[in-house]
């Protein structure tokens, strides 16, 4: 699922609502350029979801509610390049229909969270990271590798196609906004007012790899 845009939803903000972008079944899904306003668990996946599910080059603006893994582990995660309220995989105890523990094997990849924190909690025997991630606070003491620094490669998922399957291969996926590290700042101008493709070509100074 690509170039799309989650916006203007009418409900209440609770319950299974306004989940922008998620994976409730299924597995090797790859979201890449969304934007979403306004949602909740905006990048999120649901119950027992076996990866690789990846969601790369993300904004979700006004978020009620954290993204990551949402409840009773999902594994095998990529999220990078996001740019959320709130980041999160952890034990989730009894909250909602008593969610436990969200996801293992949960990799966060050069995300930023501008409202709160990014918090990473990793189960017995398991494992969640966070590598080159910005925000107001971490939370937890896990793996953490670069805080408030972007790392290289910018896009694991992208180096790793790249390496895997050669430069045509990444040609026919990822944008130049996406290989320039200018993409986020398009889809924040973007907002879905006419074609995501229309702003590819507009030129723009590129935003430092995290806003302050």
């Amino acid at each position: 699922m690509e170039d799309c845009a989650f916006i203007n939803p009418v409900s209440q903000i609770t319950g299974g609502r306004r989940y922008s972008f998620l994976v409730s079944k299924g597995l090797g899904n790859l979201f890449q350029r969304n934007y979403s306003s306004n949602g909740r668990h905006d990048f999120a996946t649901g119950s027992r979801i076996t990866g690789p599910n990846a969601f790369i080059d993300g904004v979700a603006e006004e978020g009620n509610a954290d993204i990551g893994p949402y409840h009773r582990w999902a594994t095998g995660l990529l999220f990078e390049n996001i740019i959320a309220s709130q980041i999160r995989v952890r034990n989730r105890g009894s909250a909602g229909s008593g969610h436990g523990w969200a996801g293992a094997q949960t990799m966060f990849w050069n995300v930023e969270t501008y409202k709160d924190e990014v918090h990473v909690e990793s189960p017995e025997r398991a494992i969640n990271w966070g590598v080159g991630c910005y925000g107001p606070e971490l939370k937890d003491d896990e793996y953490w590798d670069n805080w408030r620094n972007l790392v290289l490669p910018r896009s694991l998922y992208l180096q790793q196609l790249k390496d895997r399957l050669g430069s045509t291969v990444l040609d026919n996926i990822a944008s130049d906004d996406q290989k320039t590290g200018n993409i986020l700042d398009r889809l924040t101008h973007w907002k879905e007012i006419g074609s995501l493709a229309f702003f590819w070509g507009v030129q723009s100074e590129p935003l430092p790899p995290f806003s302050s």
